[in-house]
């Protein structure tokens, strides 16, 4: 009888410790202007409806065992976004509403990519508040007009050792776009977002939301802070807009760029019109010649779709699908291009 007392007794405690091992608790990093218990009510009821459930963080603090979750409201004059992160979240959320709504629009934002098997249990639940993410994700939304955001969310790291800055921006398309100043020359990537990690430079990184940081977890950890503004390429890469429509008289001349290592050239020419003559240059010979034009804030090279473009006093920057040409005005043209 001793036996099965003391046996009885380790199962016991056993379920009770796996029990309490199971816990899960948010701890609620940032208010901003909203109410703690707001806070908590609105997230509790998302992630236990499409997560697990939370319990409130105790005052006592939580054992090693138990699972945490990390939220914080992330909130200037003109944008409200949420940052949560645990066992099964790591995500951004940008609100297009405001108040409660925008509060509860911001997790659910947030919540999207933990699990794509709950997209379309959320779409179900809460159309009117995640229609561009359904409508892109061909689940079907109400008919309310979409509403877009106007303050993009930026993330930059500054490493003055390398004079290296880095900008990083979410996109909807699960993608992380990236924008380099090493040392005035700038560089620009767009990684891919799978399972809350991303592969950079050959190595991978965990997505993770600690306070007002964002950190990309490997080998060497990398901390971003969030930002409201970047230097103007690097706006123009991460959200893909210019600000303004083109001046075709600043625009009206001859601009190019070189690629030393291809000894490559693209030089373009604009009339007053913002049509274009342009001609690409290896090892100092034409190896194409095309028309193009420029309308509002965009170019189309031949008979190719529009690409972004953004003219600024001193430069011409035209994206491409991961770079941006940077081109310069000049007074001459190569002969070769005038032939």
């Amino acid at each position: 009888m001793k036996i099965k007392s003391i046996l009885f007794c380790l199962i016991s405690l056993f379920l009770t410790q796996l029990a309490m091992a199971e816990s899960c608790y948010l701890l609620i990093e940032k208010t901003g202007k909203f109410e703690r218990t707001t806070i908590f009510e609105i997230t509790s009821t998302l992630l236990a409806q499409f997560v697990e459930p939370v319990e409130e963080f105790p005052a006592g603090g939580v054992n090693k065992q138990d699972c945490l979750y990390k939220l914080s409201v992330l909130e200037d004059s003109n944008s409200l976004s949420i940052a949560i992160s645990g066992r099964y979240v790591a995500g951004l959320g940008q609100a297009d509403q405001i108040g409660i709504s925008g509060l509860q629009q911001s997790i659910l934002r947030a919540l999207w990519g933990a699990d794509a098997e709950i997209q379309s249990e959320m779409c179900v639940a809460y159309q009117s508040l995640l229609d561009k993410e359904c409508e892109e994700s061909m689940i079907a939304v109400s008919d309310e007009p979409t509403q877009s955001s106007s303050t993009p969310e930026f993330w930059f790291a500054e490493y003055e050792e390398d004079d290296t800055t880095i900008y990083l921006k979410f996109t909807e398309n699960n993608t992380i776009d990236v924008c380099i100043n090493e040392k005035g020359e700038y560089y620009f990537e767009t990684l891919a977002i799978k399972n809350q990690k991303v592969e950079w430079d050959q190595e991978e990184y965990q997505i993770e939301y600690e306070n007002d940081i964002l950190l990309l977890k490997g080998e060497d950890d990398l901390d971003f802070e969030f930002k409201e503004s970047v230097p103007e390429i690097c706006q123009f890469f991460l959200t893909q807009k210019s600000s303004a429509a083109i001046d075709y008289d600043l625009l009206e001349g001859t601009w190019y760029v070189e690629f030393e290592d291809e000894d490559a050239a693209l030089y373009i020419v604009f009339n007053q019109d913002g049509e274009a003559e342009i001609c690409e240059l290896k090892t100092g010979k034409v190896v194409d010649q095309l028309s193009g034009v420029a309308k509002n804030d965009s170019f189309i090279w031949g008979d190719d779709q529009p690409v972004p473009m953004m003219l600024s006093s001193d430069y011409l920057f035209i994206k491409g699908e991961d770079y941006v040409d940077t081109l310069v005005k000049t007074d001459t043209t190569p002969e070769a291009c005038q032939e």
